[in-house]
C-alpha cells in the first residue's frame, strides 16, 4: 500500500481525460511486454507536459495511488513502477507551483531547530504558528539547527496541503496542523536553488515509498534507474533493484534520464554489468560536483558580502553571521569533496575493467 503521510495525498484530483490517461499509463508501466513499458514511461511524461502545471503532480500520483492500492497489482513490479512514475513525476514536480508555510526566520542560534520569526497575513501559519516558536519536525522530517531541512520540507508539499509541525513554545513541545499556501504569494521570498529543490523531491519521493531514514535521503540526491534491457523475448525481466537519477537542471530530462541503466541479469555479461556500474558512477559524480560548485560559489559570495559589510554594530553582528555560515560551508564542502574523490578513484576502476 502506498505510503500516504498527512497532507502528501495529491492536493488535485479532478476527474478528467488526463486522469485517466494518467491511470493507463500508470498501469501499462507494469505490463508483461517491455516495449509496452517503455512507451507508458513516455506516454507519461507527456502528461506531465501537458497537464496544467498546478494540477500536473497530483494527477500522477493519485494515478500511482490507484494503482498501488489495487488488489490484483503484482509486488514484484512495484520498484520498477516507481522509477518509471518518478521520471516524469519529477518533471510535474520541477515545473509546478511551490508552497509556502508563511513565516519569516528569527536568526537567534539555537541548540535544535529553528526558530521562527513573524508570520504572515492571508496563510494559516498566520494563526497557527507564533513568533518565537522553534520547529523541530514538519511532516515527520526532523529540522536540524542552522541546516535548510525546514525549506527543503516546506518545498517537498504542494500548495494546498496541509503538515504536522512538531515545535517548541516557551518550551513546551506541541504540534499544529498547517495547511500550506502558495509561495508566489510571499512578496520577499527567494527563488529555492536546485538543490533544495531536488532535496525537496527526493524527500517527497521517500514519503511515497514509506522511507523515513534521513540517511538514505541524504543518498537519494543520486538515484539510477535499474531494469532489464530489450532482448529476444520482449515479455518481462524484473528489475531487483529500481530507481531514477535526478541529475540536471529542473526541466532537463535529458539529464534526469542519464541514470537508466541495464540490469545484471542471468544471461548479461560482465562488461554489461561493468557499463551499468559505470552509468551509476557518472551519475552520483554528476551530483556531487554539482553539490560542490553550488557550495563554493555561495562561500564566494558570502566573501564579497563581508567585503562590504559597513563597520557598525548591525554591520559587525552581520559579518560575524556571515563568517559563521563560510565556516559552516566549509565543513559541508569537505565531505562532498572526499565524496567527489572516491567516485573518481571507483571510475577510474571501472574504466579500466572495461578497456581489458
Amino acid at each position: 500500500m502506498l505510503a500516504w503521510v498527512a497532507g502528501a495525498a495529491p492536493a488535485h484530483q479532478p476527474e478528467s481525460p488526463e486522469s485517466e490517461a494518467a491511470r493507463e499509463a500508470v498501469a501499462a508501466l507494469a505490463s508483461e511486454r517491455w516495449p509496452d513499458r517503455i512507451s507508458a514511461s513516455a506516454d507519461l511524461l507527456e502528461l506531465a507536459r501537458s497537464i496544467d502545471p498546478a494540477d500536473a503532480l497530483g494527477v500522477l500520483e493519485q494515478a500511482l495511488a490507484d494503482w498501488m492500492s489495487d488488489p490484483s497489482r503484482d509486488d514484484g513490479d512495484r520498484a520498477e513502477v516507481l522509477a518509471r512514475f518518478e521520471l516524469a513525476a519529477a518533471e510535474a514536480f520541477f515545473n509546478g507551483p511551490r508552497a509556502g508555510l508563511g513565516i519569516t526566520y528569527d536568526t537567534a542560534p539555537t541548540s535544535r531547530g529553528v526558530r521562527l520569526g513573524d508570520t504572515v497575513e492571508g496563510f494559516d501559519a498566520h494563526g497557527t504558528l507564533r513568533s518565537g516558536d522553534i520547529v523541530l519536525s514538519l511532516s515527520g522530517t526532523p529540522i536540524e539547527a542552522s541546516s535548510m531541512d525546514l525549506p527543503v520540507a516546506i518545498a517537498s508539499h504542494l500548495p494546498g496541503e496541509t503538515c504536522v509541525i512538531s515545535l517548541l513554545r516557551n518550551g513546551e513541545p506541541m504540534e499544529v496542523t498547517v495547511r500550506l499556501g502558495r509561495r508566489d504569494d510571499l512578496n520577499a521570498a527567494r527563488r529555492l536553488n536546485e538543490p533544495v529543490l531536488r532535496r525537496a523531491w527526493a524527500l517527497r519521493m521517500n514519503r511515497l515509498r514509506g522511507v523515513e531514514d534521513r540517511a538514505a535521503l541524504d543518498a537519494d540526491l543520486a538515484r539510477s534507474l535499474s531494469v532489464a534491457p530489450p532482448s529476444a523475448n520482449p515479455t518481462r525481466v524484473r528489475a531487483t533493484s529500481a530507481d531514477v537519477a535526478l541529475g540536471g537542471e529542473p526541466g532537463n530530462t535529458t539529464g534526469r534520464r542519464v541514470g537508466v541503466t541495464a540490469q545484471y541479469v542471468g544471461g548479461n555479461s560482465d562488461q554489461a554489468a561493468v557499463r551499468a556500474e559505470l552509468t551509476r558512477i557518472n551519475g552520483e559524480l554528476a551530483q556531487v560536483v554539482r553539490r560542490s560548485i553550488d557550495i563554493e560559489e555561495t562561500v564566494r559570495q558570502l566573501i564579497v558580502e563581508v567585503r562590504m559589510t559597513a563597520d557598525t554594530v548591525d554591520g559587525r553582528a552581520h559579518d560575524d553571521r556571515l563568517r559563521e555560515r563560510i565556516s559552516q560551508l566549509r565543513q559541508e564542502l569537505a565531505p562532498v569533496q572526499q565524496e567527489q574523490t572516491l567516485l573518481m578513484q571507483e571510475r577510474v576502476q571501472l574504466i579500466r575493467a572495461l578497456s581489458q
